[in-house]
Parts: structure tokens; C-alpha cells; sequence
């Protein structure tokens, strides 16, 4: 499976779920779309840490700001 980040904007905005949220680390940049607080699967990610397809019910919130871009999945 591939993921590709089409655009990428980040907005302050109050938060609904679900959505898209990103994170950005010493090991690289990730999105995940969460379902519920503390919840979600990664959908790209730069490092091999948590790759496309982890599930955390434990994610650290403060890490995260709302995504606002595109992301294209594909089977390639």
C-alpha cells in the first residue's frame, strides 16, 4: 500500500471526529485519521516507528494539530 501527501495545511479549528490530525517528530511526519480521542489508524507516516495501518486507543493528544490536506491512498 502506498500513501502520498498531496497538501499539506494545518488550521486551528475545534475538533470533530472523525478526522485527520498530524503530528510532527524528531523521526518524521505522520496523519492520523482518528475515529475518537486517543483513537485512530496511521494513514502516512515518514518513519517506520508507526507505519501506514498502526492503531493506538492511547495516542498523546498534545502531539497533534488538525490536518486540513489531501491524502491519496492507493494499492501501489
Amino acid at each position: 500500500m502506498r500513501s502520498t501527501l498531496i497538501n499539506k495545511e494545518e488550521k486551528a479549528r475545534e475538533i470533530e471526529y472523525p478526522c485527520l490530525m498530524t503530528a510532527h517528530t524528531s523521526s518524521g511526519s505522520k496523519v492520523v485519521l482518528f475515529t475518537d480521542k486517543h483513537c485512530g489508524i496511521v494513514v502516512y507516516s515518514e518513519g517506520n516507528h508507526q507505519p501506514i495501518g498502526h492503531y493506538s486507543e492511547d495516542w498523546d493528544m498534545s502531539c497533534f494539530t488538525p490536518f486540513d490536506g489531501t491524502i491519496e491512498l492507493s494499492n501501489n
